[in-house]
């Protein structure tokens, strides 16, 4: 790239470009930003011109970033959010939460319990326009643009704000047919002897963590498949297939309607707090902040509830 001295209408043409490729066209980067789509392109171009590299492929169809355009992404999305916050601090209104709120989750949570608490958030702040993706992937939460990301488990970055706002634990389980097949495991080292399934979607996915009296305790585990959705791996279980570790908000209501049972229920397993994540900010925008307020009041008292 070129190197080239700062002109104060490089951060106009970066948060421009930022918009461009989140929603992968001009037309609907145009309606967000409230330019001409002329003016847009325009902007992109003078980037472009700017940096000496081509940022975007146009096509009559679609917009794809580049090699090029893909490395510079991140640093035009912060830039973009820097701009977006400080709009909202600077404005009248700031205490007020308005304006797009991109949120990313996992897909069986988000399925089966955000529809209630996304739709009093709405009632309640109808200047908020929510954009909700579910994904299991694990997400670059500043780089991708994200207002807030919901995780469970750690969170060390820190360039990220985590708020835990509930709580769940990991369980371990199987069908009755399989169990009155193959027998209980008592003991998680006997879980080699078993067809465990995995998920496929955590750094140690050949393994299960349990705590016995002595310590941590993780165990090597081996099975016929791998999946990347809880809610299938759950339907595998009920199914037959096999054991499974999943999150209680996942699977305690078939445990609780017997279609699943707890295996090895004296072995603990490690806590898995839902958490709100979002970029680290002096302060966060108003939008985020009600949000995430608005999680930790909901799910005070887990609708999921806990395994006894």
């Amino acid at each position: 790239m070129k190197e080239q001295h700062f002109d104060p209408d490089d951060v106009a043409g970066m948060v421009v470009f930022a918009s461009v490729a989140e929603r992968g066209s001009f037309t609907a980067a145009a309606a967000d930003l409230g330019l001409a789509k002329s003016v847009v392109s325009a902007k992109v171009a003078r980037l472009e011109q700017r940096l000496g590299v081509r940022l975007l492929h146009r096509t009559s169809r679609r917009v794809a970033l580049t090699p090029a355009g893909t490395e510079v992404y991140p640093s035009c999305a912060r830039v973009a959010r820097a701009a977006a916050e400080a709009r909202e601090v600077a404005a009248a209104e700031a205490d007020a939460p308005h304006g797009r709120l991109r949120v990313n989750g996992p897909v069986s949570f988000g399925q089966r319990w955000l529809a209630a608490p996304l739709a009093r958030f709405a009632e309640r702040h109808p200047a908020v326009h929510l954009e909700v993706i579910l994904q299991d992937d694990v997400v670059d939460v500043v780089g991708g643009g994200w207002d807030v990301v919901l995780r469970f488990g750690a969170v060390r970055d820190p360039e990220l704000v985590a708020r835990r706002f509930a709580r769940d634990v990991g369980v371990c389980c199987a069908s009755p047919d399989y169990l009155a097949r193959h027998g209980a495991p008592k003991h998680p080292i006997e879980l080699a002897d078993h067809a465990c399934l995995r998920y496929a979607n955590v750094s140690r996915d050949q393994e299960w963590r349990f705590q016995t009296p002595d310590g941590a305790l993780s165990v090597p585990i081996a099975g016929p498949m791998t999946t990347n959705d809880g809610t299938l791996l759950t339907a595998l279980a009920e199914a037959g297939a096999g054991l499974i570790v999943s999150p209680w908000f996942i699977v305690g209501e078939s445990v609780r309607a017997g279609r699943l049972v707890r295996v090895l229920p004296t072995f603990g397993l490690n806590e898995l707090p839902a958490q709100a994540v979002h970029a680290h900010g002096h302060r966060p925008p108003a939008k985020v902040k009600a949000f995430v307020d608005h999680l930790v009041d909901y799910f005070r008292e887990p609708p999921w509830g806990l395994p006894a």
